[in-house]
């Protein structure tokens, strides 16, 4: 989509969901028409958006149809980003959190907690495709809403690892959802210290995609022939290789102008067996081979991964 159409609210919401499945071409039309008038006002209340109460109702009387889902609506615009991301040599897929405060609405049900546990709301799971060399957001490859089921008072963390389920899948249920890129196409997981996890490297190994993720566990490493040591304490020993770029200047990315080793020093080393092995994960878990970035001021660094038997594993 150019620029003039992006700008255009009824050019972007014809483009984007003028194809929604609702089982009703009438319900299409009505989405198209709500998605123009949001667009044309993103930050005003529902009524100021709609301009009048009939066009108000009208479109809680959409939302409240079974087949108008997040799911059903969203489609669209994720096979749209999808397409770009296939044609695009490297595609980074920057996956985040986001809070949904609704803590002022107190009628609301369906909600959680959020923030300090005293807010109400919701959490947003959004992977955004990006074409660095462009610098061009493409839009949403997968998104999730979900809300934070409180953990059982006195819960010990033996017995939170050994559930089935934690709020922390939801990271791997995206790459999982994006799936395996077209040949030529080498997508990247890019996310925060939230996905420094084994289940995460595990579905982008399983996926055939790469990952770099900002690290949060000081995790044991063990190069060839080296003693073991670990990741964090191995980086800082390493010297500084440049320093990060002046904000003011405006420099456009290209592969010609990048240097890896001067935005992240990568290193050959793998993720050793730790003391104990975790509930679940024995020998031959084929994990990956870490290559871990040059820690910041604050002992945060970056993570990426190639195959490689590690045996048992556990977070140190």
């Amino acid at each position: 989509m150019n620029t003039q159409e992006m700008l255009d609210p009824k050019s972007w919401a014809e483009r984007t969901f003028g194809s929604v499945h609702l089982h009703d071409l009438r319900r299409t039309r009505r989405a198209v028409q709500a998605e123009s008038l949001l667009a044309e006002n993103p930050l005003g209340s529902l009524p100021a958006q709609m301009h009048s109460w009939k066009e108000t109702k009208a479109l809680y009387r959409l939302l409240g149809e079974p087949d108008v889902s997040f799911a059903a609506l969203m489609q669209p615009h994720l096979q749209q980003t999808r397409e770009q991301a296939t044609s695009s040599a490297v595609v980074l897929l920057v996956q985040d959190t986001t809070d949904i405060d609704l803590s002022h609405r107190h009628k609301i049900s369906g909600v959680g907690q959020i923030g300090n546990e005293r807010g109400r709301g919701f959490f947003m799971q959004t992977v955004l495709a990006v074409r660095p060399e462009r610098r061009e957001v493409l839009g949403c490859m997968a998104q999730e809403p979900f809300v934070r089921i409180p953990a059982p008072e006195g819960e010990q963390r033996y017995q939170r690892r050994k559930r089935e389920e934690r709020e922390t899948d939801v990271w791997t249920r995206q790459v999982s959802a994006i799936g395996t890129p077209e040949p030529g196409s080498r997508w990247v997981h890019v996310g925060d210290r939230g996905a420094d996890m084994f289940p995460f490297f595990q579905a982008c190994r399983a996926t055939q995609t790469h990952f770099l993720v900002r690290a949060a566990q000081n995790r044991r490493v063990e190069g060839c022939e080296e003693e073991i040591k670990y990741s964090l304490m191995r980086a800082r020993s390493w010297p500084s290789q440049a320093s990060r770029p002046n904000a003011s200047s405006r420099q456009t990315w290209s592969p010609s102008t990048f240097d890896p080793a001067a935005a992240v020093l990568w290193a050959a080393d793998a993720l050793a067996p730790a003391k104990c092995p975790a509930s679940g994960q024995g020998p031959g878990d084929r994990v990956g081979h870490s290559r871990l970035g040059r820690a910041g001021s604050r002992g945060r660094g970056a993570a990426g991964m190639d195959l490689v038997d590690l045996g048992a594993h556990y977070d140190a």
